[in-house]
């Protein structure tokens, strides 16, 4: 049951507190995740990630920082810690990850261009939409225009989208 993991995390917290061991400080926060008190974890996030400096440890860290809300936090983290991901690169999660992190902290032209950027290099029809929702956002209507061309090449594009771009570019691009 949930009470039996709060207790869990509870008595992994009490004893890492007195050792100071990371491996008790990752499991503590794995059963914080089970729990949902990402508050533990994004407080203690620049610790579980400097002292235990693996893939899983940064990934719980970014994890519970953005959804506790932390996204400085979690882009700082991104930052100085992404060479501990496996092979040193960021995968497309995570930088979908970092990109709402930018937009929510109202840096849009950098989540605009890993948004693009992200769906050049894969591109699917939710990309496209997250791509061309942000152009949106920030009224970028000569940018929605030219991607509103794009769309018109994808075959499993709806109505719904198909719609919503054409008011938007009508002006720009009959």
């Amino acid at each position: 049951s949930k009470a039996d993991f709060v207790r869990l995390a509870e008595q992994l917290e009490k004893e890492y507190r007195s050792t100071g061991s990371p491996q008790l400080l990752f499991k503590c926060c794995e059963m914080c995740v089970r729990t949902d008190d990402w508050k533990f974890i994004s407080e203690h996030a620049t610790d579980l990630v400097e002292k235990v400096r693996t893939d899983a440890a940064l990934r719980l860290a970014l994890h519970a920082t953005f959804t506790h809300g932390d996204y400085e936090l979690c882009l700082n983290l991104l930052r100085q810690h992404s060479a501990v991901l496996l092979g040193g690169q960021l995968s497309p999660d995570i930088r979908t990850l970092r990109a709402e992190c930018q937009q929510r902290m109202g840096y849009w032209q950098e989540a605009i261009a890993e948004a693009e950027a992200l769906h050049r290099e894969r591109p699917s029809l939710e990309r496209f939409a997250e791509y061309f929702r942000l152009l949106l956002v920030t009224a970028d209507v000569p940018r929605c225009a030219l991607a509103a061309r794009e769309l018109l090449e994808m075959p499993d594009a709806g109505p719904d989208l198909l719609l919503q771009a054409a008011r938007v570019t009508r002006l720009q691009d009959q």
